[in-house]
Parts: structure tokens; sequence; C-alpha cells
């Protein structure tokens, strides 16, 4: 679980903060500071090919073997809601500045994406679920990625 952590910790640094920063600066800067990062292209180093879709397999497994208080989930799932306000308010803001529409803030490898699907998947694991939406998730999980249930 130590090791699952630093994976996480590096994962959410350079494959989800530094690029979501760049993003962030781009969009609402000017300064020579987007040209040093253009230059040393670190917003190119495109990680997600090597931590990608598999940060989130870990981080759901993570989440799935701890045990999270309620404080804990009270977190995530504030976390989920300011990630969903964020991404509104920040594709908004662009959108209005640049009379262009702004999908910087929609992608699988932003924070606020993250911190969505963490507070949804937290949810569904401590959500008791009735016998009656039982039939409905059994039909929708055939066509979810990998998570199907077979009984």
């Amino acid at each position: 679980m130590k090791k699952i952590k630093y994976y996480l910790l590096l994962t959410f640094i350079f494959d989800f903060a530094i690029p979501e920063i760049v993003t962030i600066m781009s969009d609402f800067t000017e300064s020579t500071l987007i040209k040093v990062i253009e230059i040393v292209k670190l917003a190119q180093w495109d990680l997600n090919i090597v931590l990608g879709y598999a940060s989130y397999f870990i981080l759901g497994y993570y989440l799935n073997k701890i045990d999270l208080s309620k404080t804990a989930r009270k977190i995530i799932y504030g976390l989920g809601l300011i990630g969903f306000v964020l991404t509104i308010c920040l594709s908004s803001v662009v959108t209005l500045k640049t009379q262009i529409c702004c999908e910087n803030y929609f992608g699988y490898f932003n924070v606020n994406v993250l911190f969505e699907s963490m507070a949804v998947f937290v949810w569904f694991k401590y959500k008791k679920h009735s016998a009656k939406l039982y039939p409905l998730i059994k039909k929708l999980s055939k066509f979810s990625f990998g998570a199907s249930i077979n009984n």
C-alpha cells in the first residue's frame, strides 16, 4: 500500500497537476513563464501514455481497499463538487474570453475530473443500493469499460 501511495502521489503531480497548472496559466495569463514552459516542453511530457488510465485503476483499487471515515468521504465529496464547479466555471470563463468553445477542462487527466471521479466512486462504494436498482445497474454494466455484473 505504501508503494501505491507513492505511485498515486507521483501520478497526481506529473500526470494531473502540472499539465493542469500549465493549461490554467496559458488560458489566464500572458506571462513569459508560459514561453519558458513551452520551451522546456513541460506540458508536452505526455506522461499519461505511461501513467494514464492505469492510474484510475490503481486509484480505484486503493480506494476500494481502504476504509474511509465519514470525514474523509465528506472531503472527497467536497472535492468532487469543487471539481464539478471548476469544470463549468473555468470552461465558461475561457469560452467567454476567447469566444471559442473551451474544452480544456473536460479531459480525463484534469484534476477537476479526477476529483469528480473519486467522489462518484466513493459514493457508489458506500451507498446502500436498493434491490430495485440492481437490474438497472446490471443492464448498464454491460456498457461499462471492464466493470460488469455477471450474475
